[in-house]
């Protein structure tokens, strides 16, 4: 008898082997076909969206936590430009036209100590700066748009010059709260203050 192999090894006609004959053909089903309810489509949906805002927050947490580390290391090389200037010089740079401590955050600017610190004659600037890292008045800027700020003190009151001075950026929520940075407080102040 003739054979004629099938896929899978089977044979037709007559096999006795147990192999598939057309006769013998399993009826074919009723399939219905058979889509996606609407709620399986509702909770696909659900799902992608929470997924997408655990993304999301985590990429604007990223982002901030970033911004906080370019803060607080671009405030680090102020502190230590200032630094440098007060051992070249014998004393600190001068804020005439700004005051760090008093001035509104539109208002503040550090250009002039800026200019001063890198405007030493016949030496290399203290602070090399990317023009990405400056405003438009010659500020050297936070991350969030702001110039940094420089408070400075005297020892005593009747001192001539300023002997301290510590660096501070207004954080991400862009206003000067005096130094202050308490995640409890109900205001959440998030000044940073760069480690030098």
């Amino acid at each position: 008898m003739d054979r004629a192999v099938l896929s899978g090894g089977r044979h037709a006609v007559g096999d006795e082997s147990g192999g598939f004959h057309p006769a013998h053909r399993p009826p074919p089903t009723a399939h219905r076909l058979r889509g996606f309810t609407l709620i399986e489509l509702l909770v696909v949906i659900a799902i992608i969206t929470v997924l997408a805002t655990l993304a999301v927050s985590a990429v604007y947490r990223a982002r901030i936590s970033n911004q906080i580390r370019i803060a607080r290391t671009s405030g680090t090389r102020l502190a230590q430009a200032i630094e440098a200037y007060k051992v070249h010089q014998g004393f600190l740079p001068l804020q005439v036209l700004y005051d760090a401590e008093t001035d509104g955050d539109a208002v503040y600017e550090n250009c002039d100590l800026i200019d001063q610190i890198n405007g030493v004659m016949n030496r290399e600037p203290f602070l090399e700066l990317a023009p990405g890292e400056m405003d438009p008045a010659g500020s050297f800027k936070d991350p969030w748009g702001r110039a940094f700020r420089v408070v400075m003190w005297k020892e005593n009151a009747s001192d001539a010059l300023n002997r301290y001075f510590q660096v501070y950026s207004c954080g991400p929520n862009r206003k000067w709260e005096m130094g202050r940075n308490d995640p409890t407080a109900t205001d959440k102040p998030d000044d940073i203050v760069p480690r030098h």
